[in-house]
């Protein structure tokens, strides 16, 4: 298989020394929710899988190199990270 200099500069980008890509992603179409909610033993509602979401991400970001989130929750997570600069200030 040939792969272009680009991509291979891109798939460099995202690994660690050995070559590994460190990643996390959380599935998007609904099993989460449904794991979830029978865990809770009730429905789970869209903000409780943003926090949810918010969280997972958070404890994983020190490991993963690249994430993929959802737009509400990277939306929430800037939101919440503005709010910590201005208490700062």
């Amino acid at each position: 298989m040939r792969i272009t200099a680009g991509k291979l500069a891109g798939m460099k980008a995202v690994s660690n020394d050995r070559g590994v890509i460190a990643a996390a992603a959380m599935d998007q179409r609904g099993s989460l929710k449904k794991s979830l909610a029978k865990e809770k033993g009730a429905e789970v509602s869209d903000h409780e899988m943003e926090e949810f979401k918010s969280l997972v991400t958070e404890v994983l970001d020190t490991a993963a190199r690249q994430r993929v989130r959802p737009r509400s929750v990277a939306l929430a997570m800037s939101a919440a990270r503005s709010a910590e600069v201005s208490q700062r200030w």
